[in-house]
């Protein structure tokens, strides 16, 4: 009796785990895509553009809807096409706009095609003697650059608000000069490397991207549609005009 009993529940058991395979088992509902509201300064950057002249290919968003981050990021990446083929013919794109397009690749992306743009990928430019390099990075308010000690890692932000480029170190590799964009002026900044002060050394209206070369004098700033300028690094932040000296070993 009692092997008849084991056995009935054998089969039962097995006849219940059998229907318990057998009946489906219910997904879970997929994540709806993450919606950015329209409150979201991303908007407006593009209404910008779009008011600018550059194309804006979203239904949605001529229509007043809002877009997912995934279609933010089709839509940006079709900005940055437009601006690779830009960059290859003049004018040059206005500083004002590239800004624009760098705030939202760096939040939402730009492609592959971003590497084809000035000021849209991150960027390292190592000091002379190898000892620090300083970081250009695109953020959601415009672009920072930091200076890293190649020994500790440690990390220093010399940059301010806004968007900052064109970090170049000075002839001796004692200083760093970048240029800064906002609101139409562009402005030189130099910084020591011997003790972290901060110089503006020129400032001027311009609306095109800028860059810096250096010499035994300074730096030399150049800007589409206008003459080459000589800036020099502060007096002060020279040791050999009794600036601050480099520490001893």
């Amino acid at each position: 009796m009692v092997w008849k009993a084991m056995a009935g529940a054998v089969v039962w058991y097995a006849s219940t785990w059998s229907a318990c395979l057998s009946r489906p088992v219910p997904l879970p509902a997929p994540k709806a895509p993450a919606v950015v509201p329209r409150s979201d300064w991303a908007y407006e950057a593009l209404s910008k553009l779009g008011a600018a002249g550059w194309e804006i290919s979203s239904k949605k968003l001529q229509s007043g809807g809002s877009l997912t981050k995934d279609e933010f990021s089709t839509v940006v990446a079709h900005l940055v096409d437009q601006a690779a083929r830009r960059e290859k013919r003049p004018p040059a794109m206005p500083m004002s706009e590239r800004v624009l397009l760098v705030r939202l690749v760096a939040v939402f992306g730009g492609g592959p095609a971003a590497a084809g743009v000035r000021g849209l990928s991150p960027a390292t430019v190592p000091s002379r003697d190898g000892s620090s390099v300083a970081l250009f990075t695109p953020t959601p308010d415009g672009a920072a650059i930091d200076v890293v000690d190649t020994t500790s890692q440690q990390v220093t932000r010399v940059s301010g608000e806004g968007y900052n480029y064109g970090p170049t170190w000075s002839s001796d590799g004692d200083e760093l000069a970048w240029l800064s964009y906002a609101e139409g002026r562009t402005i030189v900044w130099v910084a020591s490397r011997l003790d972290g002060d901060q110089h503006l050394v020129g400032s001027f209206l311009n609306d095109a991207w800028g860059s810096l070369t250096v010499n035994e004098n300074g730096y030399i700033l150049s800007v589409p549609g206008r003459e080459d300028r000589l800036v020099r690094i502060p007096a002060h932040m020279e040791p050999e005009n009794e600036g601050p000296k480099r520490p001893s070993h």
